[in-house]
């Protein structure tokens, strides 16, 4: 719905705030991640949000999505 739409844009910015205002060392940005259905690499049935902090020079090129932020947990599911 409308209302849930606009709840879940809530609880993502209270989860980056969250973790700016907690986290140790402050991240530099975050991605934001949404896998909806299998052929979009939904690998858990359920509705859940990726929030990933991220700092300047992680990794060498942090164009091009969420799923190899962490490039050795990239292929989890081997």
């Amino acid at each position: 719905t409308k209302q849930e739409k606009i709840s879940l844009m809530e609880w993502i910015s209270w989860t980056v705030k969250h973790l700016e205002d907690n986290l140790e060392a402050k991240p530099n940005g975050f991605n934001l991640g949404l896998n909806d259905g299998e052929v979009a690499g939904q690998t858990v049935g359920q509705l859940h949000f990726h929030v990933i902090p991220r700092y300047k020079n992680d990794v060498s090129d942090p164009r091009g999505g969420v799923r190899h932020v962490i490039p050795l947990k990239a292929k989890y599911w081997d």
